[in-house]
């Protein structure tokens, strides 16, 4: 028994060295992780000449125009809004820029904490108020002469909490302190927008870019750029790599879905000691994730207490559940800031929230006697 919990792995990659075999199957995992953002975007060429004649502006220090990036998980909402951002942060140093997950930082505070890190400013321990964050990021842009680029992914978690007020002060910073900001606002949900406070809206004024769902053809296309990247030549089989991409296919062209697949597989057959991933090894990556996808573990992470009893309530149910029958459950036992003065109407706004987010299924059936719909929900 080795005397150590890592010499096995030690063991192996010697006796591969022995044997003349260097190489694993990772070449760079990092290229299949969601946070990875490749050289090229295939699939998605016009949008990023979209976005960036948008954000061509701050090329040279001015405010570009700010747009609403939304469509179906998966989509590469994200990973093109950050490919443009790099490449413009490449191009000029007149711009500043910070991304924000929303989903995570989803208060006005965090928001603007999580900006004045993006920005270089060096924060004290000490708590400091949401106006002295905004304070230091707007001197911050002052100082630098560099127009301020803002990247909220999932803002619809802000207006959902109340905290969508943060958005009208980037909106408003033009007028109130002289910097002008550019924000790229994105969302699953395409009626995202409707849901902000009104002043904020109508300040923001974004222009509107839509990301249809990935055909098996694209997605077959994205996969094998990323599996150059990611393994060793001869490592990935093309028939492993057309697995997840029937395996996405299902799960609604979902590229997260694929490429967790595929690394998932990877990682199996790196574990066998393999230098060839097997379509079994692929067919046990399905596996684990059948429960839980790739978008949904990130979107547990951060659920707010009333969020997490009403999955734990439809956990419980052994059958899809309406508004109705939630609210009553509920209503007796309700965590969080609605505590039990919960409304019918805000438990709806949650439920929609997490359709949204794909942790919920709804369904519209038939009401009694044929008469009008009921909507039920069940867990993803």
């Amino acid at each position: 028994m080795p005397s150590n919990l890592f010499s096995r792995a030690a063991d192996s990659e010697r006796a591969n060295s022995e044997r003349g075999n260097e190489r694993g199957i990772f070449k760079n995992e990092d290229a299949l992780h969601p946070e990875f953002i490749p050289d090229s975007l295939p699939c998605r060429e016009e949008e990023l000449k979209a976005l960036a004649a948008c954000l061509e502006p701050l090329a040279d220090g001015s405010a570009g125009e700010s747009v609403f990036l939304h469509g179906p998980p998966g989509t590469g909402k994200t990973a093109s809004a950050r490919f443009v951002a790099r490449s413009l942060q490449e191009y000029s140093q007149k711009t500043v820029q910070a991304y924000v997950n929303c989903w995570h930082d989803s208060t006005r505070q965090a928001v603007l904490s999580a900006t004045a890190r993006a920005f270089g400013e060096a924060l004290p321990r000490r708590g400091l108020a949401s106006d002295e964050f905004f304070s230091r990021i707007i001197q911050n842009a002052r100082n630098t002469k560099r127009a301020p680029l803002v990247v909220l992914d999932e803002f619809d978690r802000l207006a959902h909490a109340g905290q969508d007020s943060v958005l009208y002060d980037f909106a408003r910073a033009g007028e109130t302190s002289g910097v002008a900001f550019t924000l790229i606002l994105i969302s699953n949900d395409a009626l995202a927008l409707r849901r902000l406070d009104e002043r904020a809206l109508s300040s923001l004024r974004p222009h509107s870019m839509e990301f249809e769902r990935y055909s098996p053809l694209e997605l077959k296309k994205i996969l094998g750029e990323r599996a150059a990247t990611a393994f060793f030549e001869g490592a990935c089989p093309k028939s492993v790599i057309a697995l997840c991409i029937a395996f996405a296919a299902k799960k609604n062209g979902d590229a997260r879905v694929a490429l967790r697949a595929l690394y998932d597989a990877g990682k199996r057959a790196e574990r066998r000691g393999a230098q060839e991933i097997s379509e079994n090894d692929a067919r046990q990556a399905f596996g684990g994730q059948e429960e839980r996808t790739a978008s949904q573990e990130k979107r547990l992470v951060g659920l707010t207490d009333v969020e997490k009893e009403i999955i734990a309530v439809l956990r419980k149910s052994k059958a899809p559940l309406s508004s109705g029958d939630l609210y009553e459950k509920l209503a007796a036992g309700v965590s969080g800031k609605d505590g039990v003065g919960l409304s019918e109407r805000s438990l709806r706004d949650y439920l929609n929230l997490l359709v949204t987010k794909r942790l919920l299924v709804v369904e519209d059936v038939a009401g009694e006697s044929g008469r009008g719909k009921t909507r039920l929900f069940r867990l993803a």
